[in-house]
């Protein structure tokens, strides 16, 4: 809710508005266009380690869970390093936060640090992805429902395009080399709204992965059913 309350700030502030009508109040608009960014970070990152310990509930009941507290503990030091990454550096005297082809001097390799950030959330979404499949290998139970919880929490998936296509258009606000001059309030518009969608995805498809249905089609009991070494 923090990520979505900084972006309707950044409306507040002039974000969508032509750049002459708010250069004057610039500063304010680049302050929560950083916080907006942070906070999206962060917020997807908790959504990672939600899936992760609902992950590892299941998996300490069959083996030793000590992956998964290992990479909540990853998880939360890459969210925070992203965080840090692609925050410092650029105070919003610097100039609009999302100009980055106009902060090269004030807020240097800003666009790299958005490629190493998308490039980090793809690598741990494709784990997230690829546990599941490790997770229900173990479980004793019928194959199609192995593939239905499998499935289930590969609803994560589209995470990955929406993550690529975010940084595409961020890195557009880096190109100078267009024809015609972009207006950078307008055009980092755009990349607001992705963010958006991307971490209401991620919340979603992890919400759906925790549901009731879905638990409950699981049948596992969370030890007390098919998993290996239950009590007959």
């Amino acid at each position: 809710m923090v990520h979505f309350a900084t972006s309707y700030a950044c409306l507040t502030a002039g974000l969508g508005k032509p750049y002459d009508m708010i250069k004057n109040n610039i500063g304010q608009l680049s302050s929560t266009a950083v916080a907006s960014a942070v906070t999206f970070i962060l917020a997807l990152y908790i959504a990672k380690i939600a899936a992760l310990v609902f992950l590892m509930r299941i998996q300490s009941k069959t083996r030793n869970p000590r992956l998964y507290v290992v990479l909540i503990a990853l998880y939360t030091i890459l969210g925070i390093a992203s965080a840090i990454v692609v925050s410092t550096g650029c105070p919003s005297s610097s100039g609009y936060y999302w100009n980055i082809a106009g902060n090269i001097d004030s807020c240097p390799g800003e666009e790299a640090r958005w490629q190493v950030m998308t490039a980090l959330d793809v690598i741990s979404e494709v784990i997230l992805l690829v546990l599941p499949v490790h997770l229900v290998w173990s479980l004793q139970m019928p194959q199609k429902r192995k593939l239905m919880i499998v499935v289930t929490f590969w609803t994560r998936l589209p995470t990955i395009p929406l993550s690529i296509i975010r940084q595409t258009y961020t890195s557009h606000l880096a190109s100078s080399s267009s024809p015609q001059p972009v207006d950078i309030s307008l055009a980092s518009t755009l990349v607001t709204i992705l963010m958006a969608i991307e971490l209401t995805y991620a919340l979603i498809s992890c919400t759906l992965t925790t549901s009731k249905n879905f638990t409950d089609g699981f049948s596992t009991g969370f030890g007390m059913g098919h998993m290996p070494g239950a009590a007959e």
